[in-house]
């Protein structure tokens, strides 16, 4: 597994996964490749949000203007690169994580209250969050998704 050390992460299209670290993020990339950036998560993606052409909280408040949901909104990261994320948790929460939809193989409950990610090239991470509330995640995400690329 190759690991890398950044001071910046732009999301590409090979991110899976952003998790908070002991001193920043750690990134899960396709190709069995793990990124450690000193960023927090949430400025990773604010400004791959902007990168992507609106702010984080434009893109907030158009997935509620069309979904009329309020907490734990999917974000459609970069439309024209079907780039959309689901946060594990609120975003005012250090231990949020986000997940990169496209790249979810399965998800299977583990035990203490964790369930374990795969992605399509067998990297696997543990949240600590129950299968009910990541699959709910996935299925709000497919409908962002649906609302943002089939108008």
């Amino acid at each position: 597994m190759d690991k890398q050390m950044r001071a910046v992460y732009r999301v590409s299209a090979k991110t899976m996964a952003i998790l908070p670290g002991a001193q920043g993020s750690v990134i899960y990339e396709r190709e069995q490749t793990v990124v450690h950036c000193r960023e927090r998560p949430l400025r990773i993606i604010r400004r791959s949000c902007l990168d992507g052409g609106a702010s984080l909280e434009g893109r907030l408040e158009a997935v509620r203007h069309k979904t009329k949901l309020a907490r734990k909104l999917p974000i459609p990261i970069n439309v024209e690169e079907n780039w959309f994320a689901f946060p594990t948790s609120g975003l005012r929460d250090h231990e949020c994580c986000w997940v990169f939809y496209h790249h979810i193989d399965t998800v299977i409950a583990s035990h203490g209250g964790f369930c374990n990610i795969y992605f399509h090239d067998q990297q696997m991470i543990s949240v600590k969050k129950s299968l009910y509330t990541l699959h709910r995640q996935i299925q709000r995400t497919g409908w962002v998704m649906s609302l943002f690329l089939f108008q």
